[in-house]
């Protein structure tokens, strides 16, 4: 159970600690009016296709929230990779967080866990942006350049999220030319640049689609509402 929080928790979060191949200037799309609230058509408490994950989108923030509980043979523990057993809990070194546990009178251990994090806010380092009904939503990084992640409405009522970048090949092949260069910390060759409204499209039209993750507004009439953290 805890190494699969690890991987869902990971695969989902890594999307914020991944470098781009691309990042922009200013927040785009460019000429589309900055936000000062999350749209209403964005709002609401989802979940994520791959765990139980509560999404909760408000007027002014994305809040990500995740709760679990198991109880295991006490003898499994000690197969757990990059975790250590602690007086009260089980450290994970992948997630830098420490999981309750609770011994059972038969032998067996509850674990638990709890996380909530913030992914996006309106404050200097966060802006937001709509383009044909999807929400761009703008990351400031170190370097002082936007990380860009898009996300879309379905017909189904639920959201498709995904961090905008494009191939290595697109800089080579294609008309963006007026961009700079840097290394990212992971050693790849990061281009910035600033472009223009058709130039942004170009490039929006040829970005990866390879790895997006969908949630779903939640249905109460279906889960117990005692499920869902608040």
């Amino acid at each position: 159970m805890i190494k699969y929080v690890q991987i869902c928790f990971l695969s989902f979060l890594g999307i914020f600690s991944c470098e781009p191949a691309i990042v922009f200037e200013e927040p785009v799309p460019p000429n589309a009016k900055i936000l000062d609230q999350l749209p209403n058509e964005f709002q609401g408490v989802f979940i994520w296709s791959l765990d139980d994950g509560v999404f909760k989108v408000s007027v002014s923030h994305i809040i990500q929230e995740l709760y679990y509980q198991d109880i295991v043979e006490e003898s499994e523990l000690k197969f757990l990779k990059n975790c250590e057993i602690e007086e009260g809990g089980i450290y994970s070194y992948d997630l830098k967080k420490c999981f309750p546990i609770e011994r059972l009178d038969d032998g067996k251990i509850l674990v638990q866990y709890y996380e909530v994090d913030t992914l996006f806010c309106f404050d200097p380092v966060h802006s937001a942006k709509m383009k044909d009904g999807r929400l761009f939503l703008n990351y400031l990084n170190a370097q002082q350049n936007w990380i860009v992640h898009v996300i879309s409405p379905q017909e189904d009522g639920s959201l498709e999220w995904e961090m905008l970048d494009v191939p290595e090949e697109y800089f080579i092949e294609n008309v963006i030319d007026n961009y700079k260069e840097r290394e990212s910390r992971d050693g790849t060759i990061q281009r910035i640049v600033n472009p223009n409204p058709e130039q942004f499209d170009h490039i929006f039209n040829h970005r990866i689609k390879g790895e997006v993750f969908k949630i779903y507004p939640m249905n109460f009439e279906e889960r117990p509402i005692e499920q869902v953290i608040f």
